[in-house]
C-alpha cells in the first residue's frame, strides 16, 4: 500500500502537515498520528490507513452488510461489483465509518471529527494528547468507583443517542472506547448498523450493552442482566415506539 500517496492527498487537500508517528496496528488498520494542516481544527490528526481487505479479518463481515446493501447501491450490477472486487468493499467500509463520523459528529455524539476519507484510509481529529501518544482505550484503564460512574453514565447515553440516529455501533467495547480526561470518546465504526433495517439490530444492541455494563459492573453498576434490560427498554422507546407512532 502506497502510506506515502494517501499522505500526500491529505496535505494537498490542507489537513495534515506531516506523518509523525506510528500509533497503533491492528487487525483492520494502522494508525498514524500527523500534525495538522489549515483544514484541520485539532492540535493533532489521526490518519488511519486500512489494510488490505484480503488481510483483514473483520468478524463475521457479512453478517454486518445486512441491511446494508439497499442503503448504498441501487442496481443489482453494482452489489455483485462490490462483492467481487475487494477495493469496491474496501471503500464500502471506508465510506460507512466515514459517514457515520460525520452524522454522529453533527449530532453532538462522542466520536472524533472527521476531515476526509479516501478508498482506504481515514483522516479524524485526535483524541488526547499528542505528546504523550494520545488517549488510552478503556480497556487499559484502571478507574474508581467515583471516576466509574459518570463515565457509565455517559456511555449510556451515548448508545441511547446513537440509537435516536438510528445506529448501533455492533462492536462496542472498552477496545474501542477511548478515556480522554474524565470523557468517553467512541471510535471504529465501520461495522455500524441501521437500527431499521439490520436483522439483527437488536441482538448487536444487546451486545453492545453488554460488553459496557461488564467493564463497569466491578463498581456494581449492572450484569449482563441489566444490559439486556437497558438494551430492551431503549429498543422499545426508539425503535418500536417510532415504527408504530
Amino acid at each position: 500500500m502506497d502510506y506515502e500517496a494517501i499522505f500526500d492527498y491529505y496535505k494537498d487537500e490542507g489537513i495534515i502537515g506531516e506523518a509523525e508517528m506510528l500509533l497503533k496496528t491492528g487487525k483492520e488498520a494502522v494508525v498514524y498520528r500527523c500534525s495538522p494542516g489549515p483544514k484541520a481544527a485539532s492540535a493533532a490528526v489521526a490518519v488511519k490507513i486500512y489494510k488490505e481487505i484480503e488481510y483483514r479479518s473483520f468478524r463475521n463481515m457479512t453478517d454486518y452488510l445486512d441491511g446494508r446493501i439497499g442503503t448504498m447501491f441501487r442496481k443489482r450490477r453494482d452489489i455483485l461489483h462490490m462483492y467481487a472486487d475487494p477495493a469496491a468493499m474496501q471503500a464500502s467500509w471506508v465510506w460507512v465509518e466515514y459517514e457515520a463520523l460525520k452524522n454522529l459528529h453533527a449530532k453532538a455524539l462522542p466520536v472524533p471529527q472527521p476531515y476526509g476519507s479516501t478508498g482506504n484510509s481515514l483522516a479524524m481529529q485526535f483524541i488526547g494528547d499528542a505528546d504523550e501518544g494520545g488517549a488510552p482505550r478503556l480497556r487499559e484503564v484502571r478507574l474508581s468507583a467515583d471516576e466509574s460512574r459518570p463515565l457509565f453514565e455517559q456511555l449510556k447515553l451515548a448508545i441511547r443517542d446513537m440509537l435516536a440516529c438510528d445506529s448501533i455501533h455492533g462492536d462496542l467495547s472498552p477496545y474501542n472506547i477511548l478515556y480522554d480526561e474524565g470523557k468517553a470518546v467512541i471510535i471504529d465504526l465501520p461495522q455500524l448498523v441501521d437500527a431499521r433495517y439490520h436483522s439483527q439490530a437488536l441482538p448487536l444492541l444487546e451486545r453492545d450493552c453488554v460488553n459496557v455494563f461488564h467493564y463497569f459492573e466491578r463498581h456494581g453498576f449492572g450484569d449482563e442482566y441489566d444490559a439486556k434490560a437497558f438494551a430492551n427498554s431503549l429498543w422499545e422507546d426508539y425503535v418500536i415506539n417510532r415504527l408504530y407512532a
